[in-house]
């Protein structure tokens, strides 16, 4: 058996367009981590911190304080306690010292960093779902068209999507995230997916729909309260009027009419009881 010879120049366009997602991804992220950081350094002001000297902190001057934010923001609260030490910072002194010249107790002041870390966390995210989502939406493209710009937003998608954007499925939120990628949603539309979507300008659903980790794999429509199962799969031009019901794990490559029911792979249409 012959081995299978890519040619070279392929190889090095598809190295070029996940070296430019990487990039781009990475940009998003570490500015999204600096808004974050700001706006932590914005409550903390508004609150007076100081520490034992009665000094304000000056938090915008200070680079560990934007080196450990984009430590923290990017690779999760497990790398926090080693990224103190290589940065040397020592937090738990800095909050007795804090906590002591703003004269308040220990519980109090963790509550007020624990709502701090929120805000500052739903900015972070909120951030990098509307500035991703744009980004993604620019770069137009797909499999047979301007394949490069599909590849280079297709990793974009997968390296942002698990950060914060999977959080709010099931949300209006994902909806207009799905919004933002171009896709006709419905803000009273509960859709809920856990892989990030590919094509998500091809899909429209009205108000009222659910649709639960479907994928689309082309120009689908689901209309008003109709339901789509989990795992079921809608093949191009794949239709779903009002009220009808693409059961779990079904394959629908056929339009569903008006109350009725798709089942099973291949998908059989059943009327509905």
């Amino acid at each position: 058996q012959q081995p299978i010879r890519v040619p070279t120049g392929l190889l090095s366009r598809d190295l070029a367009g996940d070296m430019a997602a990487l990039l781009l991804a990475l940009a998003l992220q570490l500015s999204c981590a600096c808004l974050a950081y700001c706006v932590f350094g914005v409550l903390a002001q508004a609150q007076g911190f100081r520490d034992s000297t009665g000094t304000c902190w000056q938090w915008r001057s200070q680079a560990e304080g934007w080196l450990f934010a984009a430590a923290w923001l990017l690779f999760g609260p497990p790398v926090m306690a080693s990224a103190d030490v290589l940065l040397g910072l020592d937090l738990a002194t800095y909050a007795d010292q804090v906590a002591s010249a703003m004269g308040v107790s220990q519980w109090e002041f963790g509550l007020r960093i624990a709502g701090m870390v929120v805000l500052s966390f739903a900015a972070y995210g909120w951030a990098l779902t509307l500035s991703s989502a744009l980004l993604c939406r620019i770069l137009r493209g797909s499999r047979r068209l301007n394949s490069s710009l599909f590849q280079v937003r297709r990793l974009v998608l997968r390296l942002t999507f698990p950060r914060y954007p999977a959080q709010l499925s099931g949300t209006w939120a994902m909806a207009l995230y799905l919004r933002g990628l171009g896709g006709s949603v419905s803000l009273n539309a509960t859709v809920a997916i856990a892989e990030p979507p590919l094509e998500a300008r091809k899909l429209r659903v009205a108000e009222g729909a659910l649709v639960l980790s479907a994928q689309a794999l082309g120009e689908c429509e689901v209309g008003k309260g109709s339901v789509v199962g989990a795992d079921a799969v809608m093949l191009p031009h794949t239709e779903v009027e009002a009220g009808a019901v693409v059961g779990a794990m079904s394959v629908a490559g056929r339009p569903v009419r008006a109350d009725s029911q798709l089942i099973g792979n291949p998908g059989v249409i059943m009327r509905r009881a």
